[in-house]
């Protein structure tokens, strides 16, 4: 359940595109204009729940606490990058909450007694090209599909 819904639109949209805790970072921060890569991100977060085992990864009902859950998994340096690239106003109060945090290279992967199956190069590497901050730097849509993660997928599949 993404919530909302809209195409792309060069004249920018209502910020509250997608459900709580898949929003990507940009639309958090109230940037105004939607591409792909903000799906990319939605999904980026659905694969990172099912790894997980667990729903709800980064909805906390606030834009403030989401950015945080996220900076803490991917560090604070792409969030700086996020609002100096696309001259972005952030509150002083969620600057300071955010600070500067290191990435935490997916430990919470291997941490994590609820987290499905095995963990492969692939799977992390196709994460960690779905979930960045810049939406510039996400894997784009075609690029996914093709990725090593779903080699096995589309051998299985009879098309």
């Amino acid at each position: 359940d993404w919530s909302a819904s809209t195409f792309f639109s060069e004249e920018g949209h209502v910020c509250d595109v997608g459900a709580d805790g898949y929003r990507a970072p940009e639309l958090l921060l109230g940037y105004p204009f939607y591409d792909y890569q903000v799906d990319i991100w939605s999904a980026g977060v659905m694969l990172l729940e099912w790894l997980l085992g667990s729903l709800e990864v980064f909805n906390f009902g606030q834009d403030d606490m989401e950015l945080f859950a996220i900076a803490q998994l991917l560090g604070s340096d792409g969030f700086h990058d996020l609002l100096r690239r696309r001259q972005i106003y952030c509150p002083p109060e969620t600057l300071l909450r955010i600070g500067y945090l290191n990435n935490s290279n997916w430990l919470l992967l291997s941490n994590n007694d609820r987290a499905f199956g095995t963990h492969s190069a692939e799977t992390v590497d196709l994460l960690d090209r779905m979930l960045k901050w810049l939406p510039e730097d996400r894997i784009s849509a075609a690029d996914a599909l093709s990725h090593p993660f779903f080699e096995n997928f589309q051998e299985n599949v009879d098309l």
